[in-house]
């Protein structure tokens, strides 16, 4: 039986790699950023800021993070799909990565939370 405020070690190896893939994300994202310049201002990085900041935010808040990233991506891949007629390829699939990870962590704190004891 778990005392009140404890996760389960699966629950805990889930959150830190959840914050850790974000961090991971986060700095290849400067670094392009530091290498390339930042992105011209549009809608399009809106929606990339948008991932960018459901990233730091899943680093206190997992639902919440979750949720941002998801909307993020969805507004990313429709408005790249709607300008260009094509869905983005590269790395940005791995965005979904840390979405999951923060979800997973969110569902496991709650259910946590909802058992009895």
């Amino acid at each position: 039986m778990n005392a009140v405020g404890f996760l389960p070690p699966a629950a805990v190896a889930v959150k830190w790699l959840a914050r850790l893939v974000s961090l991971l994300l986060l700095v290849m994202v400067a670094m392009f950023v530091i290498g390339e310049g930042p992105p011209p201002l549009s809608v399009h990085s809106a929606a990339f800021f948008a991932i960018m900041a459901g990233l730091l935010l899943g680093l206190f808040w997992d639902g919440v993070g979750a949720a941002v990233i998801v909307a993020g991506l969805a507004a990313f891949y429709l408005l790249n799909n709607w300008a260009s007629g094509r869905w983005p390829g590269g790395a940005f699939p791995l965005f979904l990565l840390p979405a999951a990870l923060l979800l997973t962590s969110f569902v496991l704190d709650r259910t946590r939370r909802a058992t009895p004891g």
